[in-house]
């Protein structure tokens, strides 16, 4: 029967369209912090503290314990001499530690305790009450204590009353987990008949599910996530399980080992600990990749007899003895702490300590968990270095050619000596990293249509690209991370996102602006990526300069965090307006803001924007596209001086050679945003016309330039961020610009102006293997705008795959370059600048 539940679990595997990465992309990291007299540490629970204190139980020696700093702090409940508390659940409460314990020793055979430490006075106060070895715990809003009974029945207990209440239905057999939901009822597992139980306190019912019959799964933990769904782990039965009451709905997903106690990570992932004594593991589960079977449960209802305990609680006090010692902190050698997958979706890291009990997970999805003789520290995935290159974001679907999404990976050596590496894909903490290995010669391009065709089908994979370099100058390369939507028509839509040096990111102390999208059929969300770690701080302002809110917020290496929507990070409903700050306050970190557009589907990333006082954008306009679309472009301001309001002049140089309209003057409150919408005619009056825009301000200001292909069902967009005077091309010099394309979906054109004297401006077709493919040029006046459309065609080159553009000025000249690559039957716009 056991064997039949697991092979229900695990039968849809063989329908898993992708084979695993490879094992070499990860690398955890481990250690171990012995504690006092080497005793396990067995309860239900590890407890992470907002300051960074790690707490945790050594039930047979009756201690509750902190590590924090290196130092061990432990309360002795009672004399070694007189053990018998045995706590084994807690929860931290500023200064309190409530907990329960479910020991024998000094009270009645048919008691338990309910307890509360004062950590600042070291005072405990032991509730003794009428009940057998009692399973967990819930403090009411009212002050009321709830406690599951192993012994059949549920009590409240009043801690200033002493009143005892015990309730129970017939179908009750013995409790092993209680929480509170949010709708105030009450969440049991009933382990001894394989029943989850709801109810409301004061009902004369209780609702009940079973979930399994035939044995006795031993249903170790459970917890509620934030959509309201159940999560169970069964001890005996092998698996872990999510039950949706709303649906009556039951997903089962095998692979596990005497899975124990669970704690919840980032995007849908569990940190699992398993214990069947051998060596500990930590098993990391992402249930959007691995495979499922489902099952409809039904629902059932038992009366609910309620009783006055004839036996009141008793109530005592007594001093913990405290002690402290520095903790012994070793590594964990690379050959005892090793990482396999069981199956897809799920990692098992193992260890060399018997049995993992409880766990929580901080920063980074970095696991603490209890085992024998040790507290263990497990990092999952420490891979990197400080001189990578990361893209904070790509998408992956799994899907038929019409209807997924791919990622196509470009990287251009602008250098004269090869280059060599990797890329990985950290989609899931549940998986091996996505891994592809690359070599560029002197001054070519590579690239890879589809690098990383993992994930699970139907349902899409978010993660970081990091690029290490095991060979060659790193500061040469430039890769360039897209994600691909493959339309039924052939088409593309989606977004570009350059890799950039961790030197390039938000070091400690620096502040960048993010937008927020303005229209209705349009949503944000706000990411943020710490490729080794950082912490910062975003803050949200209204158009009027309003503080809507603010957070903070702590990554560990590699982790990646978003938030949907982007106001949803400040607790607050978004506006439109809406303008994130973030500031780094350690580490480096890559931060960003996604707009989906809800017609069209299509997805613009937009990267920090820093500030100047003067600026330009090559790349704006109003004209027609292919297949009935509009082009428009938006400029988004920011000015982020608390105090003074910003004056600003937009100018705008038409490419045709036409006269310039006068110019446009805005003034932007302190602290505040302006967006303007289809610029061409809002600001200069103009139907049509496609040009360069220089931007002036009498203090620093953010901007950004949204450019939209408009079509019945809604917008394909990009974003433009805008150049400075240390971004343009000096008369005579050259830059590379990477990732050109030309095939049958995109095409590349270059967008240009001139800001000094009259010339040439060159584009050199570069080949993947560096060489030239062909050439063409644009003659540019003193202060005028220009464009080459289909810049290879132009050069003679009827297709390149994978190749880039050196872009030449000539003497005299100081000239402002961006590259937009357009899909053919979307005209969905992405934008890269030259390096």
């Amino acid at each position: 029967m056991r064997a039949a539940r697991n092979l229900l679990a695990l039968a849809a595997l063989s329908l898993l369209p992708q084979a695993l990465p490879a094992q070499d992309t990860v690398t955890p990291e481990g250690r171990f912090l012995t504690t006092e007299g080497d005793g396990i540490v067995s309860g239900v629970r590890v407890k992470v503290a907002p300051d960074g204190a790690v707490w945790f139980l050594v039930p047979a020696r009756d201690q509750i314990s902190r590590l924090h700093d290196g130092v061990m702090t432990n309360w002795q409940l009672r004399p070694s001499d007189d053990l018998g508390v045995n706590p084994v659940d807690f929860e931290l409460d500023g200064r309190y530690v409530w907990f329960i314990g479910n020991g024998q020793r000094g009270i009645d055979a048919i008691s338990s305790y309910f307890c509360r430490l004062d950590t600042e006075t070291n005072e405990v106060t032991e509730w003794v009450v009428p009940g057998t070895r009692p399973a967990g715990f819930w403090r009411a809003p009212d002050g009321k204590v709830w406690i599951a009974q192993s012994a059949a029945r549920l009590q409240s207990v009043d801690l200033e009353t002493l009143e005892v209440v015990d309730y129970r239905s017939l179908a009750t057999f013995a409790y092993s987990q209680i929480r509170g939901g949010a709708d105030g009822a009450i969440w049991l597992v009933d382990y001894g008949n394989n029943r989850v139980v709801r109810w409301v306190p004061g009902a004369a019912e209780e609702t009940s599910w079973t979930y399994f019959t035939g044995f006795r799964l031993n249903t170790s933990h459970m917890e509620i996530d934030a959509s309201g769904k159940i999560w169970l782990a069964h001890l005996e039965g092998n698996t872990i399980d999510r039950f949706d009451p709303a649906t009556n709905r039951l997903e089962i997903w095998g692979g596990f080992s005497r899975p124990l106690h669970f704690d919840f990570g980032e995007g849908g992932t569990l940190y699992v600990t398993e214990a069947d004594g051998s060596n500990g593991r930590l098993a990391v589960f992402d249930s959007n990749l691995a495979f499922s079977s489902t099952t409809d449960l039904t629902p059932a209802t038992f009366l609910v007899a309620r009783a006055v305990n004839q036996t009141r609680a008793s109530r005592r006090t007594r001093n913990a003895t405290l002690t402290t010692f520095n903790t012994a902190d070793t590594e964990i050698p690379a050959a005892d702490l090793t990482v396999a997958a069981s199956f897809p979706g799920i990692l098992k890291y193992t260890f060399a300590s018997r049995n993992a009990y409880g766990i929580d997970t901080a920063a980074g999805g970095v696991a603490w968990i209890g085992s024998e003789g040790k507290l263990v520290r497990i990092v999952p995935q420490a891979i990197g270095s400080p001189e990578d290159l990361a893209a904070p974001l790509a998408v992956s679907l799994i899907g038929p050619a019409e209807a997924k999404i791919r990622i196509d990976l470009s990287l251009t050596n602008r250098g004269t000596a090869e280059i060599a590496g990797d890329a990985l894909y950290l989609f899931s903490a549940g998986s091996f990293a996505g891994r592809q290995a690359f070599t560029i010669p002197p001054g070519g391009t590579v690239r890879f249509s589809d690098a990383y065709p993992v994930g699970r089908a139907y349902s899409p994979v978010f993660g970081p690209v990091r690029i290490r370099v095991t060979s060659g100058d790193v500061a040469t390369l430039d890769p360039v991370v897209r994600t691909v939507r493959v339309q039924p028509d052939g088409g593309t839509f989606g977004f570009a996102l350059p890799a950039l040096p961790l030197t390039a990111t938000l070091p400690a102390g620096a502040t960048r602006t993010l937008f927020a999208g303005a229209r209705d059929a349009e949503a944000t969300v706000l990411g943020v990526y710490a490729p080794e770690g950082g912490q910062g701080v975003g803050t949200l302002y209204a158009a009027d300069g309003s503080l809507r809110g603010s957070f903070a917020f702590a990554l560990g290496a590699n982790e990646r965090r978003e938030f949907n929507p982007a106001a949803s990070a400040f607790g607050v409903e978004p506006l439109p307006g809406d303008v994130i700050r973030i500031t780094a306050t350690g580490g480096a970190v890559q931060a960003y803001t996604t707009v989906f557009d809800l017609g069209t589907r299509d997805a613009a990333v937009a990267l920090p924007a820093d500030t100047a006082t003067s600026m330009v954008f090559p790349s704006v306009g109003r004209s027609g596209g292919v297949n009935g679309s509009v082009f428009e472009s938006d400029l988004w301001l920011s000015n982020p001086d608390p105090d003074a309001p910003a004056s600003v002049t937009i100018s705008y140089v038409p490419s045709d050679g036409a006269s310039a309209p006068p110019a446009a003057l805005r003034t932007i409150p302190p602290r505040g945003s302006l967006r303007v919408e289809n610029l061409m005619t809002a600001l200069f009056s103009r139907a049509t016309g496609q040009g360069a825009l220089t931007l002036s301000s009498d203090r620093p200001i953010a901007a950004l330039v949204r450019v939209a292909s408009k079509r019945v069902e809604g917008d394909y967009a990009g974003f433009a961020t805008p150049l400075t005077a240390a971004d343009a091309i000096a008369g005579g010099a050259s830059k590379i610009a990477p990732g050109a394309l030309q095939d049958t979906e995109r095409r590349t054109h270059l967008l240009l102006y001139n800001s000094g004297a009259a010339g040439r401006v060159t584009a050199v077709i570069l080949g993947g293997d560096g060489a030239e493919l062909g050439r063409t040029g644009v003659d540019l006046a003193a202060g005028a705008a220009g464009r080459i459309n289909a810049v290879c065609y132009a050069a003679g080159v009827g297709e390149l795959l994978a190749g880039s553009i050196r872009i030449e000025a000539a003497p005299g000249m100081n000239v402002y370059a961006v590259t937009a690559d357009l899909d053919g039957q979307s005209s969905d716009p992405e934008y890269l600048r030259p390096r």
